[in-house]
């Protein structure tokens, strides 16, 4: 685990460039006229690109700095924001609006069509992949413990919690909660809280004795909150590293896989580890064979 604090470095929105090709038209031939060959199929590209190009996308995202925010100019931001951006614009997409909402709504926005793409921070699994077409993974999230400072019960994981008696703040509809209720054996002693300032706040004010969130996050909320808590040494060990892709609808399945091949070209070209870097996440965790895809 990095010791040092991270800082999002400022970047400008990753805007792709693209130039008309013009077709020669008018091609010479002196061959005597002939019947028309029948025509060749052509493939034709998803219903989504070439929605998406004509009218820009529309990014379901939640407020997850370092993951995803809005930017003061309105533009997406934030490490999965940058990701995306760079792909589509590499598929011809250069247009790019968000609805931000909570993290549940995150996805009833996408199913309704409020949304063309949910953006990060969402985890392939059992129940979503058959009904859900998801991106190979950006990132990987791990999670911490934020703590009073000293950490006075020495809550290193959910079993330490458990053994306390200990209250546990995290947000709702998450794969932390679900498996907080499974090592507590409920959820009596588990707070569900809107957001993750939320979740330091019930720190301050001793509603909860640990909030879990990942640890990039809580790197980011030490800068805005110095001195309230600290992160507890190394990752939570019974909570699992979790793969965080995009997502759209099962239709366009299409479009996942021309994204995805546009994805492995810029692996291959160092750009994702280069941005990893950057915000905090480790790449080579995306190759851990403990990661859990579609």
């Amino acid at each position: 685990m990095k010791s040092s604090p991270f800082t999002r470095k400022t970047r400008t929105a990753i805007t792709a460039a693209f130039g008309t090709v013009l077709l020669a038209a008018g091609l010479v031939s002196c061959a005597p006229a002939s019947e028309p060959a029948e025509d060749a199929p052509v493939a034709s590209e998803p219903a989504l690109l070439t929605a998406a190009k004509e009218n820009g996308i529309i990014f379901g995202m939640t407020d997850s700095p370092p993951t995803t925010l809005v930017e003061a100019d309105g533009t997406p931001g934030g490490y999965a924001s940058l990701v995306t951006m760079e792909v589509l614009g590499r598929m011809g997409i250069t247009e790019f609006n968000t609805l931000v909402t909570d993290f549940p709504s995150s996805i009833s926005g996408l199913v309704s069509g409020r949304s063309d793409i949910r953006i990060g921070g969402l985890t392939p699994n059992e129940e979503r992949c058959p009904v859900m077409a998801f991106t190979k993974p950006s990132h990987v999230l791990t999670y911490a413990f934020a703590v009073q400072p000293g950490n006075p019960k020495g809550l290193l994981s959910l079993q330490d919690l458990k053994d306390t008696d200990s209250k546990l703040g995290t947000q709702g509809a998450t794969t932390q909660e679900t498996i907080a209720i499974e090592v507590f054996g409920g959820d009596e002693n588990i707070v569900i809280l809107p957001d993750r300032q939320s979740g330091i706040d019930a720190l301050r004010t001793d509603r909860v004795d640990a909030f879990v969130a990942p640890y990039q996050t809580l790197v980011q909320l030490l800068e805005t909150n110095p001195g309230a808590f600290e992160i507890a040494e190394g990752y939570v060990p019974d909570l699992p590293i979790l793969a965080q892709s995009s997502v759209v609808t099962s239709e366009n399945a299409d479009f996942v896989e021309l994204y995805n091949k546009y994805f492995d070209e810029l692996v291959e070209e160092g750009w994702v580890e280069e941005i990893s870097d950057e915000y905090g996440f480790d790449f080579d965790l995306l190759s851990s064979p403990e990661l859990a895809t579609c």
